[in-house]
Protein backbone atom coordinates (compact mmCIF):
# COMPACT_ATOMS: atom_id res chain seq x y z
CA UNK A 1 0.00 0.00 0.00
CA UNK A 2 1.32 3.60 -0.94
CA UNK A 3 2.21 5.55 2.28
CA UNK A 4 0.26 8.41 2.82
CA UNK A 5 1.07 11.63 3.85
CA UNK A 6 -1.16 11.80 7.10
CA UNK A 7 -3.02 8.69 7.67
CA UNK A 8 -6.34 8.13 6.87
CA UNK A 9 -9.36 6.90 9.50
CA UNK A 10 -12.17 5.22 8.37
CA UNK A 11 -14.69 5.05 10.87
CA UNK A 12 -17.22 2.06 10.63
CA UNK A 13 -19.37 0.22 13.10
CA UNK A 14 -18.00 -3.24 12.26
CA UNK A 15 -16.84 -6.36 14.93
CA UNK A 16 -12.88 -6.82 15.82
CA UNK A 17 -12.54 -10.26 13.83
CA UNK A 18 -14.40 -8.48 10.80
CA UNK A 19 -12.37 -5.64 10.62
CA UNK A 20 -8.91 -8.13 11.19
CA UNK A 21 -9.99 -9.88 8.35
CA UNK A 22 -10.27 -6.89 6.59
CA UNK A 23 -7.06 -5.60 7.32
CA UNK A 24 -5.10 -9.39 6.21
CA UNK A 25 -6.94 -9.39 3.07
CA UNK A 26 -6.08 -5.49 1.92
CA UNK A 27 -2.45 -6.27 3.20
CA UNK A 28 -2.45 -9.42 1.12
CA UNK A 29 -3.84 -8.00 -1.51
CA UNK A 30 -2.14 -6.32 -4.70
CA UNK A 31 -1.20 -2.51 -4.16
CA UNK A 32 -4.02 -1.30 -6.65
CA UNK A 33 -6.79 -4.23 -5.12
CA UNK A 34 -5.77 -3.11 -2.04
CA UNK A 35 -5.70 0.97 -2.79
CA UNK A 36 -9.46 0.18 -4.39
CA UNK A 37 -10.76 -1.39 -1.12
CA UNK A 38 -9.30 1.48 0.84
CA UNK A 39 -11.15 3.56 -1.33
CA UNK A 40 -14.43 2.27 -1.50
CA UNK A 41 -14.32 1.70 2.16
CA UNK A 42 -13.39 5.46 2.64
CA UNK A 43 -16.51 6.31 0.35
CA UNK A 44 -18.76 3.81 2.47
CA UNK A 45 -17.93 5.72 5.91
CA UNK A 46 -18.72 9.23 3.91
CA UNK A 47 -22.07 7.70 2.72
CA UNK A 48 -22.92 6.43 6.00
CA UNK A 49 -22.49 9.66 7.46
CA UNK A 50 -24.26 11.54 4.89
CA UNK A 51 -27.45 9.60 5.34
CA UNK A 52 -27.56 9.32 9.22
CA UNK A 53 -27.72 13.09 8.56
CA UNK A 54 -30.46 13.13 5.92
CA UNK A 55 -33.65 13.60 7.07
CA UNK A 56 -35.64 10.00 7.26
CA UNK A 57 -38.23 11.24 4.42
CA UNK A 58 -35.26 11.50 1.94
CA UNK A 59 -33.61 8.43 2.70
CA UNK A 60 -34.89 5.79 0.50
CA UNK A 61 -34.00 8.58 -2.58
CA UNK A 62 -30.22 8.79 -0.59
CA UNK A 63 -30.26 5.05 -0.40
CA UNK A 64 -31.02 4.20 -3.93
CA UNK A 65 -28.66 7.19 -5.64
CA UNK A 66 -25.52 5.63 -2.97
CA UNK A 67 -26.47 2.31 -4.26
CA UNK A 68 -26.20 3.23 -7.74
CA UNK A 69 -22.83 5.26 -6.99
CA UNK A 70 -21.17 2.38 -5.08
CA UNK A 71 -22.43 -0.01 -7.66
CA UNK A 72 -21.11 2.19 -10.41
CA UNK A 73 -17.40 1.86 -8.21
CA UNK A 74 -17.10 -1.85 -7.57
CA UNK A 75 -15.19 -3.80 -9.88
CA UNK A 76 -16.73 -6.88 -9.16
CA UNK A 77 -20.16 -5.34 -10.39
CA UNK A 78 -20.24 -6.52 -14.31
CA UNK A 79 -21.04 -2.80 -16.51
CA UNK A 80 -22.81 -2.52 -19.54
CA UNK A 81 -20.50 -1.51 -22.17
Amino acid sequence: MTAIASPTVVRIAIAIADAEALSDAMLAAPEAVSEQLGLQLWLCAVLLEQRRRTPRAERPAFDEQADRILQQLDPMAVHDA
